[in-house]
């Protein structure tokens, strides 16, 4: 039941990841509160509105890059704060093994509720899934581009990435592939991930939709890990971690901005 005239503003990290692993405690409070303000940097706006089109009582609360931004020292909203923020704030370590499901402890939750209470609508010109056999291909990070997994690119299917055509003009798939780049937004492919022979992904946040989507049909699913944080405790992808050192000796001027 929604509490009259109480107003929440939440804020776990920031990344557009992170902001659909908590989708679930939004969509959990929004049911609770009269208001949920949520902080998103200001770039992830239009994405936000997409993920919350059909909760009117959940806004986002639009930031530059930065610190932490909300403080309990507010009159009009009760505040919560999750993962490297109340660990600011509060001095409260943030187990970082059990990601994503730390953000639901530290707003008070059971992580059930990560996936019970999972929803995105879905946009009406969604990308059509393709008629052939594919792999869904992520190779960009918020922190640089990797390569490793590239090898895959000796398959015989179609391979979509959503950030760039992996064929040269004159090849057979590259029409095909040209169909699948930069769409309006994430949540645009969630139907051709869901369609999947394969999913070979970076952690970025088309890891973190992928985690919550139906993959019954997609028959292998790996995940190449370029940060500190883990999602092994997921049990949905077989991961690689690539070297953390490495990546950031080679990546250094891209990571300076991060």
């Amino acid at each position: 039941m929604e509490t009259p005239d109480k107003k929440l503003a939440m804020q776990a990290h920031l990344g557009l990841g992170d902001l659909i692993w908590c989708v679930g405690a939004i969509r959990y409070f929004s049911k609770l509160y009269q208001e949920v303000l949520v902080v998103c940097f200001d770039y992830y706006e239009e994405q936000f509105n997409l993920l919350f089109a059909d909760l009117p009582n959940v806004k986002p609360l639009p930031v530059p890059r930065g610190d932490i931004y909300l403080s309990y020292e507010t009159t009009d909203y009760t505040v919560m704060l999750a993962g490297d923020y109340i660990r600011s704030v509060d001095k409260i370590p943030c187990s970082f093994t059990l990601y994503p499901d730390c953000f639901y402890i530290d707003f008070g939750l059971d992580p059930s509720i990560r996936t019970t209470h999972f929803y995105i609508p879905r946009p009406i010109d969604s990308v059509q899934v393709s008629e052939h056999k594919y792999i869904f291909v992520t190779l960009e990070t918020s922190i640089g581009t990797l390569e490793t997994h590239q090898d895959i690119l000796n398959t015989n299917m179609l391979i979509i990435n959503p950030n760039k055509n992996m064929y040269e003009p004159g090849h057979m798939y590259y029409e095909e592939a040209n169909k699948y780049l930069n769409k309006p937004s994430i949540i645009h492919y969630m139907d051709v991930i869901e369609n999947a022979e394969e999913l070979h992904m970076v952690d970025s946040s088309f890891l973190c939709l992928a985690s919550q989507l139906d993959l019954s049909k997609v028959k292998v699913k790996k995940c190449y890990m370029v940060r500190s944080y883990n999602v092994d405790n997921l049990g949905i992808f077989e991961i690689t971690h690539v070297g953390w050192k490495e990546y950031v000796d080679k990546n250094l001027e891209k990571l300076q901005c991060w």
